[in-house]
């Protein structure tokens, strides 16, 4: 979702209607973030959110 929305990046609001179909879960997607932050420091920047500048996303499926 945060590779989606480029250098703008998305507010919480935005990322809760994304995720949840609504803007109620504010909270949880501020938490998630804090969450995911933890875990891999400021590769995720903040207000709004995206990815931190220079960091690339390789996604790779299962073909």
């Amino acid at each position: 979702m945060l590779h989606d929305s480029g250098p703008a990046g998305r507010t919480a609001a935005q990322l809760s209607h994304v995720l949840y179909g609504d803007g109620a879960h504010v909270v949880t997607v501020r938490a998630e973030i804090s969450r995911l932050r933890r875990a891999i420091g400021a590769l995720v920047a903040t207000n709004p959110y995206r990815l931190a500048a220079g960091v690339t996303l390789d996604v790779l499926g299962h073909m």
